[in-house]
């Protein structure tokens, strides 16, 4: 400050790149910024870290049969996009069962179970933890028999009868 001035110096300028005052701006999460702790804040979105970006995640299965397939293509679409996050089975499995809900819940129980159950009648011994995808997937088509739509239309077929059927067996 000079003699006769009224406004003293501001100590430090915003763009003062000698500043020490620490901008307000900073996240904790960029490798920029000299905090290289992570957060322990979840992302905004679960698994959000499309490769492509343009990946919807999973509409929630509720046991329809008729929406079984497609729930394990959206599975498979959401799983490529993400593959930086969901790689291992366990993350698969995981992430699929978080996406069924209402009357399926009774897979998710049944999977829960078994995976807490220990992998012998031996004390001290690990417990079986989840299944693979490959075990976990057949075990989903099992229970919610995928169907695809000529096979559904072969067991509507299979099921007319003349009468039910308009008198021509179709």
């Amino acid at each position: 400050m000079k003699f006769g001035d009224t406004n003293p110096e501001p100590s430090h300028s915003p763009v003062d790149p000698t500043s020490k005052e620490e901008p307000t701006d900073r996240h904790p999460n960029n490798p920029e910024d000299r905090n290289p702790e992570p957060s322990d804040q979840e992302d905004e979105e679960d698994m959000s870290d499309n490769n492509s970006g343009a990946v919807n995640k999973p509409t929630q299965f509720e046991g329809d049969k008729g929406k079984s397939k497609e729930f394990l293509d959206e599975l498979y679409l959401y799983f490529e996009g993400n593959s930086k996050k969901i790689q291992i089975d366990k993350d698969k499995v995981q992430c699929a069962l978080s996406y069924i809900k209402g009357p399926a819940q009774f897979f998710v129980h049944t999977i829960i179970n078994d995976a807490q159950e220990p992998i012998s009648d031996s004390e001290d011994v690990p417990l079986k933890g989840l299944p693979s995808w490959v075990s976990f997937r057949k075990s989903f088509i099992q229970t919610f028999g995928v169907e695809d739509n000529t096979q559904a239309a072969l067991n509507e077929i299979s099921k007319c009868t003349w009468d039910r059927c308009g008198g021509n067996g179709l």
